[in-house]
């Protein structure tokens, strides 16, 4: 749940144009430690979690079941293909209203998003141009998409629409 709707977010602010079809998905093993200041969420590829921890003989499951710490393996979303942006035109997402739709998403995106909207719009197209090679009409269509998103969250969030329970430690806790 939580990567589609960043996947969402991110594709309607860039106006991607072909994301179905380019979804692939690695395996993803989590689990919560105990630290001085509250529970910090750890995580490691599935592929990686039976070779040795840096430094030590122990791998990352010995160490899991030896000290019987819970865990959860599940897919995490890995975006490819990402040739098919900033297409004015053909927005997929924004045209199926698929941001408005969103009713679960974590809340350090929405925060993100919400704290990247109140950027000075002049300095993010200085940085879009300047870091990312847009042309001026592509990074202003990226920033007023990504205060339409903003928009859209905020609305959602104000009226009780828009959850902030999409992260992995909800599963954990």
């Amino acid at each position: 749940v939580r990567d589609v709707g960043e996947m969402a977010i991110i594709d309607h602010i860039l106006a991607q144009q072909d994301r179905f079809g380019n979804v692939a998905k690695k395996e993803e093993i989590f689990w919560l430690e105990q630290t001085a200041s509250g529970q910090e969420l750890h995580s490691v590829k599935a592929t990686k979690a039976n070779k040795p921890i840096d430094g030590t003989n122990q791998t990352t499951m010995q160490y899991l079941n030896a000290n019987h710490i819970p865990y959860v393996q599940f897919p995490v979303m890995v975006l490819t293909d990402n040739d098919c942006g900033l297409r004015q035109s053909s927005n997929v997402v924004q045209k199926n209203n698929m941001v408005q739709h969103l009713r679960h998403i974590s809340s350090s995106v929405y925060k993100h998003v919400q704290s990247f909207a109140k950027t000075n719009p002049g300095d993010l197209q200085e940085y879009f141009q300047d870091q990312t090679l847009m042309t001026s009409d592509e990074a202003k269509g990226v920033i007023a998409r990504l205060q339409e998103v903003a928009s859209i969250l905020k609305k959602n969030c104000d009226n009780g629409t828009l959850l902030f329970d999409s992260d992995p430690e909800i599963c954990l806790g």
